[in-house]
């Protein structure tokens, strides 16, 4: 029970740690292009907004995708290779993105289409790199 656990926790770490990187991917654009003042409202806003859509994207696709793999997926698998497991996340990122905002029409340009790719990329890319990283740790048994 422990051990599951250890492992829920370290695919949630994952995530959030993926997470952050695409909200900063956003926060960046957003203040690269449209150039407006820094006040605490703005920032709220800018922090906020990406916060929903990535995390609305992300927490799915980890509860239904990277979650079981997490559990069920041995640690010796060629998967859990740092390179091949950051970019199979990076290109289902990047898919899932594309084809979310292609079908929801939620771009204004082709520019923004291109952020939304790079954020899922960026998010999916981080959080399995990350996971790479750390599922030997949190996937010790308990020394009782």
């Amino acid at each position: 029970m422990q051990n599951t656990f250890r492992k829920i926790l370290g695919g949630a770490i994952s995530l959030c740690v993926g997470v952050a990187a695409g909200v900063a991917v956003l926060f960046v654009y957003r203040f690269s292009v449209e150039r407006e003042p820094l006040d605490a409202e703005t920032l709220m806003a800018a922090i906020g907004g990406p916060l929903e859509i990535i995390g609305g994207i992300a927490f799915p696709i980890w509860v239904i995708i990277l979650l079981p793999l997490y559990m069920l997926l041995p640690r010796d698998s060629l998967f859990w290779r740092i390179d091949v497991c950051t970019l199979l996340g990076t290109l289902a990122g990047a898919s899932t993105s594309f084809l979310i905002i292609v079908f929801m029409g939620g771009f204004d340009s082709v520019l923004a289409l291109w952020m939304c790719i790079l954020a899922g990329a960026v998010t999916s890319g981080v959080t399995c790199c990350c996971g790479a990283l750390t599922v030997n740790y949190f996937d010790r048994t308990s020394a009782t």
